[in-house]
């Protein structure tokens, strides 16, 4: 046991979900009483485009794509749209 957990959800569905923590009783040099928990969630959206979506190389050759960003001013904004 390494006293952590990660699950990732892509694109869950809507409702109630719940969570389930079990373990070795302490009896078994486990964990009996509070244990912390804590949830997370994101929400990706676009921010960026290339100069090009698909490209093909042949070994040994090399291209430049450019990346164009736009990232929000802290996390959980919107990103700031340029015209």
């Amino acid at each position: 046991m390494g006293n952590y957990g990660n699950v990732d959800v892509t694109e869950p569905v809507a409702g109630t979900w719940t969570g389930v923590i079990f373990g070795d009783v302490a009896t078994d040099s486990g964990t009996n009483g509070a244990i912390p928990w804590q949830v997370s969630t994101q929400q990706f959206i676009p921010f960026a485009s290339l100069s090009q979506r698909q490209l093909t190389l042949q070994p040994g050759q090399t291209e430049t794509i450019w990346v164009s960003a736009v990232t929000p001013w802290s996390p959980g904004t919107p990103p700031v749209r340029s015209c």
